[in-house]
């Protein structure tokens, strides 16, 4: 049975039936109904937690609800970010800017910079030279190369994603510039208080979710675009690979189909495991049952066996390992 086609969806830890109607008539998919559930889970979570620590602030209290809030909602919140950052979800624009611009600081990212990231910068560079988070320039199984590439974002990004829109959209009238530097000026001030105010709450509401989502997205990112084809880097299908089957793409609207996305980004997210089925990808990489955190952190460890017994191909065990290695090298700029 071909797993990603079955309808039993997780990217909720609840579904909310009696809305359904309600949130169907708001939306412009709806078949993103999901989203909104995740959301309205996701809003619940941190009015409460955010209010309990900031009553009762304490470090313990406050670790204890980090890692509840990465466990349960990180990777589902940033998904859903994710998706309805390429498509828009709600049928009111306005909506569609707030909500992502109060909640995602909450999950480590500044007001306004994930679209620009990752939809402007991203998906047009196409983890090029131009892209700040592109892997290319380094040795992608060796750990103190993936650190470097973590730590360039965690503490230049927030300097050069401002320069890089500049550069782009043609200087400091531009609108999208205006309007990225005022969130990033609310954002700090707003950190700036609540520093002030309650530093416990501060650090683990807002300061600590920005140091994990900054591992977390960049080693994501890492494994998405660890191999690559030297001979033609730029092209789709040589700059990432799909992962099918597997159970974290019933948590991420089935992100593991990275070809097809950088391919078609503004297709459905339900649409790619048929899509897949329908086309010929037997000259890409794909794997089947693991997802890309498990290929990344088995390039780290070494593990190719592992990947081999993961691996749709029809290569030799020595012939698909050879492929896999010449694919973590440093591509040299051109």
């Amino acid at each position: 049975m071909y797993m990603d086609l079955n309808s039993d969806r997780r990217e909720t830890p609840i579904k909310f039936g009696f809305l359904r109607k309600y949130i169907i008539s708001i939306i412009r998919d709806p078949r993103d109904v999901i989203m909104v559930e995740l959301y309205i889970c996701v809003i619940g979570y941190l009015t409460t937690s955010l209010c309990l620590l900031y009553i009762y602030p304490s470090h313990l209290l406050g670790f204890l609800l980090l890692i509840f809030n990465v466990v349960v909602f990180f990777q589902r919140y940033i998904l859903t970010l994710h998706y309805s950052s390429h498509r828009q979800l709600f049928k009111n624009k306005f909506i569609n800017g707030l909500l992502p611009d109060l909640v995602s600081p909450f999950y480590g990212i500044f007001s306004g910079f994930y679209h620009t990231h990752h939809v402007i910068m991203h998906h047009n560079e196409n983890n090029g030279w131009l892209d700040h988070s592109s892997t290319m320039p380094y040795q992608r199984d060796n750990i103190w190369h993936l650190l470097h590439y973590i730590g360039n974002h965690m503490f230049f990004e927030i300097f050069k994603l401002p320069k890089y829109v500049y550069d782009k959209f043609g200087g400091i009238k531009t609108k999208r510039f205006i309007t990225m530097m005022l969130k990033l000026f609310v954002t700090f001030v707003v950190i700036g208080v609540m520093w002030k105010l309650n530093p416990i709450w501060c650090l683990w509401a807002l300061v600590m979710p920005y140091i994990v989502s900054s591992f977390a997205l960049m080693i994501g990112n890492w494994s998405q675009h660890i191999f690559i084809n030297a001979d033609d880097p730029s092209k789709n299908e040589n700059l990432t690979y799909n992962c099918i089957n597997s159970l974290n793409n019933k948590y991420s609207y089935n992100d593991g189909y990275h070809i097809i996305h950088h391919k078609y980004p503004y297709m459905h997210w339900s649409e790619m495991p048929v899509f897949f089925q329908n086309n010929d990808y037997s000259n890409t990489l794909t794997f089947e049952g693991i997802g890309f955190m498990g290929v990344g952190i088995a390039c780290l460890l070494g593990k190719y066996d592992y990947l081999y017994s993961h691996m749709k191909t029809n290569l030799s065990k020595d012939a698909a390992i050879s492929l896999l290695k010449s694919r973590l090298k440093p591509i040299p700029k051109y």
